[in-house]
């Protein structure tokens, strides 16, 4: 394994940011609907109707998260031997092998939203307890949305990343022909 991981050490490692311009219009529209429902609650008193109320929790919860990213940006970071999802509200980040991922996806959401999904290797001891479940919904496990681009040219950056780690390495020293004359043995 020591001498695989310095054959793959060529491999460049990459991090790959969250996209600060859509926390920050995430955030300015959670703030917008908390000031919509704020007022509902204002104009009513007490007889407010309950989405006002609702509307305020939900999306003052939604801003405050936002409001996380914005100093904790989410990353994912590559290197030869996985990826680590980090940042924002993920406290205890783990990498993830490649050799435990069978590849990345486009997975649609019920109400028309992407994420890039992925399956484990079936027997993976990095596969979590609750994967038999999330894989009936599509994928076992997801990588969080706000990254910038679109989620099927995150797949391709992941997949071809993960091919590249995966790859068998590449021997600089050429191969004998033997039982072949050359012009030179003459």
């Amino acid at each position: 394994m020591i001498g695989n991981r310095a054959e793959r050490a060529n491999i460049e490692p990459r991090t790959i940011k969250g996209s600060i311009g859509k926390t920050l219009l995430f955030l300015v529209l959670s703030l917008a609907f908390v000031v919509i429902g704020g007022s509902g609650i204002a104009s009513k008193g007490t007889s407010a109707d309950i989405r006002a109320w609702l509307a305020v929790i939900f999306f003052g919860l939604c801003a405050v998260v936002f409001a996380v990213l914005l100093f904790r940006p989410l990353m994912i970071a590559l290197d030869a031997e996985g990826f680590t999802v980090a940042g924002g509200l993920i406290r205890n980040p783990k990498t993830i092998a490649w050799r435990d991922v069978q590849g990345f996806f486009v997975h649609k959401l019920p109400r028309g939203g992407k994420m890039v999904g992925y399956n484990y290797v079936p027997g993976s001891p990095a596969r979590p307890k609750m994967a038999n479940f999330s894989g009936l919904l599509g994928a076992e496990a997801a990588i969080p949305k706000g990254f910038p681009g679109s989620a099927e040219k995150l797949a391709e950056t992941l997949n071809d990343y993960r091919e590249s780690a995966l790859a068998p390495p590449t021997s600089a020293t050429t191969v004998p022909s033997f039982g072949r004359r050359s012009s030179f043995d003459r």
